[in-house]
């Protein structure tokens, strides 16, 4: 279970997102404007087919931009990838993937952004291929970091209004099995069946 202050911090740079980004309130339907919220924070965002170290490296360099130097050359997969430093920061994610897993991912690494980088420092988050999303093991088993990141991703993709809105008009409509729901979510704001759940659960309302 997580303590308090860290659902408060999560629920805070989720705020501090949709405000920036001076986006639609969160009751709104649709999809939450993800590219808009990123580039609100002056982030460059790419989606690289085959997205590894390697390739991270490779456009970073055509950018101008030097690479970590402890950035491992490597061509295994990766679902996501966030750099940052005093000069810029970017987020790349897997081109190959699902839009849902794509723009999942994309979130993930906002939150690291917006949760784990102070100015002054560099840092870079690697989101691996074979991680799921939303983790099914207790979210205990993920790195503390990676676990907010994880929720940030899932509570400002699946805003709780929208979630409640949606399981009250499947009540209404006598509609409201589980499978339902997550198949409901997932195709109003572009996510994963597993993330839908996952949401539905943390909310009690599966």
């Amino acid at each position: 279970m997580t303590d308090v202050s860290e659902s408060e911090r999560i629920a805070e740079a989720v705020r501090r997102a949709m405000a920036t980004a001076e986006a639609p309130a969160a009751k709104s339907p649709g999809p939450v404007p993800l590219r808009e919220l990123i580039a609100a924070f002056d982030l460059i965002h790419d989606e690289v087919p085959g997205l590894n170290c390697r390739q991270v490296a490779r456009w970073l360099e055509r950018a101008g931009v030097p690479p970590p130097r402890d950035l491992p050359d490597d061509d295994g997969p990766l679902a996501g990838y966030l750099f940052a430093n005093n000069r810029g920061a970017y987020i790349f994610v897997n081109k190959d993937d699902a839009l849902p897993r794509r723009r999942f991912s994309a979130a993930h690494e906002l939150g690291h952004y917006l949760l784990h980088f102070e100015p002054g420092e560099e840092v870079e988050f690697v989101q691996g291929d074979e991680q799921e999303m939303i983790a099914e093991e207790p979210e205990e088993a993920l790195g503390v970091m990676e676990r907010e990141a994880n929720r940030f991703a899932a509570e400002l993709l699946m805003p709780e209004a929208t979630c409640r809105r949606l399981h009250r008009e499947a009540r209404e409509q006598h509609a409201h099995s589980p499978r339902y729901l997550e198949h409901r979510i997932a195709g109003e704001l572009l996510v994963s069946r597993e993330a839908a759940r996952w949401r539905l659960r943390s909310l009690k309302l599966i």
